[in-house]
């Protein structure tokens, strides 16, 4: 297998989270914290330019294209398909069936199943743990970067925009403490609100928001999420709150 790692890439962040079943009580299970949102078509072509200088993107992105309309054209007459030796995904029937003689109007529907080949399994052979933490009961902040800068969890710019990934970050409740803070480091008593009408994305995986122009530069400070967001449209009562890991300096 040609698939080549680098020392820090082959080493994964896992978050525990409880279980919610009785029977499992003091019991988690572990999910692999991303490095970042869903990579999508236009990033894999974006990568692929680094090192494939000779290649227009365009190319890729037609070619793409024609696999994918190929590919879900064959699904649909029932055939299983191999998709660029990383898996082989077919159709399959949704639940169990009764009845010796079921008809066809009693069946489940159709859903979509995957099996990775031997290939793609091999990659977990070159993969480690870096480390395990149990997941707060609010969300947790993967990675913040100043977009008017592209550094990442580093430093941010005051009065330009800052994106923030990870989980369960939307900020929205009823309660006057709900809201996006920057906290000084040096005096948690500084403490400066972003305002609703700074913010530009609002979802569970991902904040955007300005940020304040009266922020000193130089001054070192954390973020700090206020939000009595739960998971769908469930609210919890008491808003629960997420610092970010890393200390921010404010450049101009």
């Amino acid at each position: 297998m040609n698939t080549t790692f680098t020392t820090e890439e082959r080493k994964l962040n896992v978050i525990l989270h409880s279980n919610s079943l009785p029977v499992a009580r003091n019991e988690y299970y572990g999910r692999v914290q991303r490095n970042s949102q869903t990579i999508n078509l236009a990033n894999i072509i974006a990568h692929i330019g680094e090192h494939e200088t000779s290649v227009r993107p365009l190319t890729i992105q037609y070619c793409a294209g024609l696999l994918k309309t190929e590919i879900l054209r064959l699904l649909a007459t029932g055939s299983a398909v191999n998709v660029l030796d990383i898996c082989t995904v077919y159709l399959g029937v949704k639940g169990g069936v009764c009845g010796d003689n079921p008809s066809p109007t009693e069946l489940n529907r159709f859903e979509l199943r995957c099996t990775p080949t031997a290939e793609a399994r091999a990659i977990t052979a070159n993969l480690s743990t870096a480390s395990v933490s149990k997941a707060e009961p609010g969300g947790f902040i993967n990675r913040i970067v100043d977009l008017f800068s592209g550094q990442a969890d580093s430093q941010i710019t005051a009065g330009r925009s800052l994106r923030l990934s990870g989980q369960r970050l939307r900020v929205t409740g009823d309660d006057p403490r709900v809201g996006i803070y920057l906290v000084d480091t040096l005096d948690a008593a500084v403490r400066i609100q972003v305002p609703a009408s700074y913010i530009t994305c609002n979802r569970p995986g991902q904040l955007e928001f300005f940020v304040p122009d009266q922020l000193a530069v130089g001054q070192s400070c954390r973020l700090e999420l206020v939000s009595q967001y739960s998971s769908g449209d469930y609210q919890v009562k008491e808003p629960r709150v997420c610092s970010s890991p890393v200390e921010l300096l404010v450049v101009a």
